[in-house]
């Protein structure tokens, strides 16, 4: 009887709307907004669906809950130490991709400005372009459209052409009235655009043949660290069918990238086409572009020298940061601390090959629980591989008490994505080429 009691004075309970109190706290905290510490604590809660419903929000706020992600894993056990591990790793997939996916834009614009036309264009995808005064008005409407569509799109509608140049970004509109380019032709492949920009005839008439400049561009938001052109990629046809050859097909193009562009150059020679050739009908190729994934803060505390604690590392991605070691230095500044940290990949990146050094100028810094970071003396790469490097640099800090709590801090992309991209131009004239000796 006593057991029916209970019974029925929990169905009474749950009728008029009480719970655990664990439950109680989960329903404030929704009513109030959680925060990201707050979901990381129902990680542990004791109800399954609490437990899922904060891993889905968490795994939606993305990059905005990555750190506090990152600094609950030492502390988490059990299931939520599994859980934070995961979506750690699931948010920095989901935004890698983000990244190496083309831009889209949605808009339905009518008697615009153009320059009203391009902030829309650069607020949907974080794109810059330049656009010149004008007083026109154009109407311009896209669903879910690649940026660079868009972007062709815009050229049209405002009878002009797309624009790059050495300045800051590198790509820009030009209206109807500007000076026209050649028309040569272009092609839209994913993140790039290629376009012919010039073609030079090599020798008199043309008899050694002809180089092909071909201009391909990204969208500007993207940060390559390499741009390449295997010279095996490369197929040209005439009208009927006919290969026009390369005199060598070994190697590659790789040019510099200027980082005030969001374009290069990449010279294609072709021997000289039979008689009475005046067009290349096809020219496909494949270009190949490494991007970094989205830079993060790796952090790592700087541990007492000597102690058993395993050396502090952080592994996001496909990047991984360790802190090797530290020792005190003496520097004509003073008593300062230099440490000894690697970064490296899961994987051997052409990206990370010794003239590079996109991944050395990335300094670590060492940073108290509050007040400015430490004053950085000296930084230098000791080790080389082609996953990543080592380096050691020097601070100029008072010697670290057990209390400091000293911390690393190296911003690091994440992993390193190489995207092979095939382009195909067709209808490419060889007759308005330029003479060149």
């Amino acid at each position: 009887m006593r057991a029916a009691l209970i019974y029925r004075v929990g169905i009474m309970l749950l009728a008029a709307g009480f719970s655990s109190p664990a439950s109680l706290a989960v329903d404030a905290e929704t009513a109030a907004g959680p925060t990201n510490e707050q979901l990381i604590r129902r990680l542990s809660h004791g109800t399954l669906v609490v437990r899922d419903a904060a891993a889905t929000a968490l795994g939606r706020r993305g990059r905005s809950a990555l750190a506090e992600i990152e600094e609950a894993i030492p502390l988490a056990e059990g299931e939520a130490a599994f859980r934070l591990t995961r979506l750690a790793a699931a948010i920095a997939l989901a935004e890698t991709s983000r990244q190496t996916e083309p831009s889209v834009v949605t808009l339905a614009l009518t008697d615009q400005p153009l320059e009203q036309l391009a902030q829309q264009i650069m607020i949907q995808t974080g794109n810059q372009i330049l656009v010149p005064d004008n007083a026109a008005v154009f109407s311009l409407t896209c669903n879910q459209l690649p940026f660079w569509d868009t972007m062709e799109k815009l050229a049209a509608v405002t009878a002009g052409r797309i624009v790059l140049d050495d300045r800051p970004p590198g790509l820009g509109i030009a209206p109807g009235g500007s000076a026209a380019g050649p028309a040569f032709p272009a092609a839209i492949a994913d993140l790039i655009r290629v376009a012919v920009h010039r073609i030079d005839r090599l020798g008199p008439d043309g008899d050694r043949g002809f180089r092909i400049v071909l201009r391909v561009a990204w969208e500007p938001r993207l940060t390559p660290l390499i741009v390449r052109l295997p010279l095996a990629s490369i197929v040209a046809e005439s009208e009927d069918g006919a290969t026009i050859r390369q005199p060598s097909r070994l190697g590659v193009v790789e040019p510099f990238i200027n980082s005030n562009r969001c374009w290069v150059d990449l010279p294609v020679v072709l021997s000289r086409p039979p008689a009475g050739v005046t067009r290349l009908a096809s020219l496909r190729g494949t270009v190949e572009m490494w991007l970094p994934g989205f830079s993060h803060r790796f952090r790592l505390p700087l541990t007492p020298r000597g102690s058993e604690m395993a050396k502090p590392s952080n592994c996001l991605g496909t990047m991984t940061a360790e802190l090797e070691e530290w020792w005190p230095t003496v520097t004509p500044a003073g008593q300062g601390l230099t440490l000894r940290a690697t970064a490296q990949l899961a994987e051997p990146s052409a990206a990370c090959e010794s003239h590079r050094g996109w991944l050395a100028d990335r300094v670590p810094t060492l940073l108290r629980p509050s007040g400015p970071a430490v004053t950085t003396l000296h930084h230098r790469v000791v080790g080389r591989s082609s996953r990543g490097l080592t380096v050691e640099t020097t601070f100029l800090p008072p010697l670290p008490s057990p209390d400091d709590r000293l911390q690393v801090s190296w911003q690091l992309p994440v992993g390193i994505s190489r995207l092979p991209t095939d382009f195909w131009l067709v209808n490419i004239p060889l007759e308005s080429s330029t003479e060149m000796d």
